[in-house]
């Protein structure tokens, strides 16, 4: 069910019932569950690439007007042979447009060993206006390499 704008009620008029589902009942079950994506993946992915890059994966994603809520925890891993500054940088695109820097990204998980890093983050986007949009998650490495080896992704639409 979509969200609707609330009606402008009328002094003297008598609401009916298909008016207050329509406009309370139906409005109230949209905001305790807006538009939500969640996706979970064991499988590794890797990049060398020093550009932002496709994850491999997309999904269009409907909402009905608000703010984007974006969240993401894995585990990202350096192999041996990495040396700083080696960041990995994982960003967004929403229709064609990264939501971060398109430099840095969204977000940057640290280097500081060779091995596995954990990792977590939420960002929050601007308004989109109501209908589909497809979301392409995006990382790179600054050099060497730079692999997720899980990853839990959720986007949830916000007012």
């Amino acid at each position: 069910m979509a969200w609707s704008p609330p009606r402008s009620w009328q002094p003297g008029e008598i609401p009916t019932a298909e008016m207050f589902n329509a406009h309370i009942r139906d409005n109230l079950a949209f905001l305790k569950d807006p538009p939500t994506l969640v996706y979970t993946s064991f499988n590794s992915i890797s990049t060398s690439s020093t550009t932002f890059t496709s994850m491999g994966f997309n999904w269009a994603f409907q909402n009905a007007g608000g703010r984007l809520m974006i969240g993401m925890s894995g585990g990202g891993y350096y192999p041996a042979g990495s040396t700083p500054p080696n960041n990995g940088r994982i960003d967004f695109s929403i229709d064609g447009t990264q939501i971060g820097s398109t430099v840095y990204g969204a977000y940057a998980v640290p280097f500081n060993a060779v091995g596995s890093v954990p990792f977590s983050f939420v960002f929050l986007t601007e308004p989109y206006a109501a209908g589909t949009h497809t979301i392409v998650p995006l990382f790179k490495t600054e050099n060497s390499s730079f692999s997720i080896v899980w990853h839990h992704l959720w986007i949830r639409e916000v007012s």
